[in-house]
């Protein structure tokens, strides 16, 4: 009769796993990640016919985890629920795989104490709710272990059909790993070392070996399109050349820095964890209460000293085998790089609590003291990856940056305005990841908002008056705060998030009506796209400093570019020798409209007086270098004596 309850426990811990995390989950993270938009972009080259067995993107990215996501964009649509919720199916197989693992290497009830553990503690929870490929390992590497291990026990009784059936699963999912995360990488060499171990503990698995040999073929068959790609171009990872310096050190016989990696790793679990707030409360192990701890301990040296049961032994060099693409990478210890850690390593509470409910079972039937430990222990995790994970996590300073917290929350505020509202959103990365995050972020239609870094540019939108939203991590520059204020910008009586400013900015006939003609010579137009209505300086220092301390160019799009653009300004001398220069246009080409107005600071600095300079302004590609020619005259440069500007 108990063992008809396994099942249900089994689905209520899935269930249980699945609440945590799918509550707010397009809400913490607070926002998504440069990386996170990543994964959305490759999965957007792959449903528009941009297939790749490796994509070179982002650093280098494996294809499962991306072609996974493309389908599940396809079936729930372009938001951030669709991203999370990729990594939420790979979490919850991956709790079912530890747990089939578990329950064949031990028993039932470590495998659903094992559950019980992945599903309610931060490290899976975090990897189960994020845009990380790296969560899809711990399932095809769950799953190989499992069948391996199927193989070398079956093999210890005879080497018949099914054996072969598990060595050729394992080696399926052994080459598919390959596809999941750079981790995977280490997995080949910890099967060995299992197989090793078996043969020497275990005469009658020494069968095994040819079969192993074929289970490394089947992997090397199935990883053979992706490790082939990867040896005609090596350039694809140099990210992971960039982080391999305790590795190189290692062969060049420094062992210091892997041996100083391989303590922080093992700090790792019970004393000090990731320091990365990006994917960890900075320093949290991954067992944060003594309890669990203690119970971790136990498991661990439990297993050591039973490692001549091969069980044990077997689970014991998995775990040592995890530690290895940490420990010989930098900044030690690193959650995602230990990821292969959550096959095995919550077994090894569960096996504590076991040893525990068996001892406590034959002396006091029913054993209530271990059942007791293990409902307080679970209880004591959980309680603390809700306070860690949902409420002080989210708040941290770092955290919010990363996961662009206040730009989701400033997307969040156009939702609510009535449609055709036009808005410009600063931000801190226009030209590249800002679009993508606002495309996938809007539950609207978002052809209405402007991009721009008010670092430097300001774009106010043609037609009605627009707002601005400024995410606290966008410093406005004090100048253009200056030239905003005096042309008419006010702040935006609205209650927004704590994380964003809003102002009203001035209408865009206000504006070019004050500069057209404000300079002989103006307006001009470059190539069909830009026109320069005015030049103005930014102040000095008044009689002290009369030297402008720059010049702010004022453009009105005439027609939408199909490539990014940029704008220069030079002082150059009588002889035409540039003397000094500032170009830049931080605001995204693809959000324009015909008719907006866009400001440009450049700061120049001149040293000893102001002589005679002319200024020479101009529009160019700033990936090609070609300059756009004015209609006018068909030069490339507006050329302004710096006397004439008012």
């Amino acid at each position: 009769m108990r063992r008809r309850w396994f099942p249900w426990g089994v689905l209520l811990v899935l269930f249980l796993a699945a609440a945590l995390r799918i509550w707010q989950l397009t809400d913490v993270p607070p926002g998504l990640a440069h990386d996170e938009v990543a994964h959305w972009l490759i999965a957007q080259d792959i449903l528009n016919g941009h297939h790749a067995i490796y994509f070179s993107q982002a650093y280098g990215q494996e294809p499962l985890y991306n072609y996974t996501l493309a389908g599940a964009v396809a079936l729930i649509g372009n938001h951030s629920l669709a991203l999370r919720w990729v990594s939420m199916a790979f979490s919850l197989l991956g709790i079912a795989a530890a747990w089939a693992l578990a329950a064949r290497l031990f028993n039932r009830r470590v495998a659903l104490l094992t559950a019980l553990g992945l599903a309610v503690s931060f490290w899976p929870l975090f990897y189960g709710r994020a845009t990380y490929r790296a969560i899809s390992l711990p399932v095809l590497a769950g799953l190989h272990a499992y069948f391996l291990w199927r193989a070398l026990r079956r093999s210890e009784v005879r080497l018949d059909s099914a054996t072969w059936r598990y060595l050729l699963l394992s080696g399926a999912f052994l080459g598919g790993s390959l596809y999941t995360y750079m981790a995977a990488r280490i997995l080949p060499l910890i099967s060995l070392s299992v197989v090793i171990y078996m043969a020497i503990s275990n005469r009658t698995a020494r069968r095994l070996i040819p079969g192993f040999a074929v289970m490394l073929l089947v992997a090397a068959l199935v990883a053979a399109p992706l490790v082939a790609w990867l040896a005609v171009h090596p350039g694809a990872e140099y990210r992971v050349t960039e982080v391999q310096a305790p590795l190189h050190a290692l062969l060049e016989g420094d062992p210091g820095p892997v041996l100083n990696n391989l303590a922080a790793c093992l700090k790792f679990f019970t004393i000090e964890g990731d320091p990365w707030p990006r994917q960890n409360v900075p320093g949290r192990p991954a067992f944060a209460d003594p309890l669990n701890a203690a119970l971790f301990y136990g498991g661990l040296l439990l297993s050591i000293w039973r490692w001549r049961d091969t069980r044990y032994g077997f689970l014991v060099i998995w775990a040592l085998g995890a530690l290895g693409p940490s420990v010989a990478t930098e900044i030690a210890p690193n959650s995602i790089r230990l990821i292969l850690g959550l096959v095995t390593t919550f077994i090894f509470p569960a096996l504590a609590l076991d040893f525990l409910i068996v001892w406590g079972g034959r002396r006091m039937a029913p054993a209530l003291p271990g059942l007791a430990l293990a409902a307080l222990a679970v209880a004591l995790a959980g309680a603390l990856t809700l306070r860690d994970y949902f409420l002080r996590w989210p708040l941290d300073p770092t955290v919010r940056f990363d996961y662009q917290a206040s730009f989701t929350e400033a997307v969040s505020y156009t939702d609510h305005l009535p449609p055709g509202t036009p808005v410009t959103l600063a931000g801190l990365s226009t030209n590249t990841m800002d679009l993508p995050t606002l495309r996938v972020t809007a539950r609207k239609d978002t052809s209405d908002i402007r991009l721009a870094d008010v670092r430097q540019t300001i774009v106010i939108p043609h037609g009605l008056q627009a707002t601005l939203l400024i995410p606290d991590v966008v410093p406005l520059d004090p100048y253009l705060a200056d030239w905003l204020a005096a042309n008419g910008m006010t702040r935006e009586p609205v209650d927004l998030a704590p994380g964003v400013i809003g102002y009203l900015l001035p209408p865009s006939r206000q504006i070019e009506d004050r500069y057209t003609r404000s300079i002989a010579g103006l307006p001009i137009t470059f190539g069909e796209a830009l026109t320069l209505l005015g030049v103005e300086p930014i102040p000095g220092s008044g009689s002290i400093d009369p030297i402008p301390r720059g010049y702010f160019t004022i453009w009105r799009v005439e027609t939408p570019p199909s490539v990014p653009l940029r704008v220069f300004l030079h002082y150059v001398d009588a002889n035409g020798t540039i003397i000094t220069q500032f170009d830049g246009l931080e605001s995204n080409y693809a959000t324009w409209q015909r008719g907006d107005i866009i400001v440009q600071i450049h700061p120049l600095t001149v040293r000893g007086g102001m002589p005679p300079y002319t200024l020479a302004i101009g529009v160019y590609d700033p990936a090609s270098g070609t300059r756009l020619t004015r209609i006018e005259a068909g030069a490339d440069t507006a050329r302004i004596p710096a006397d004439l500007i008012f």
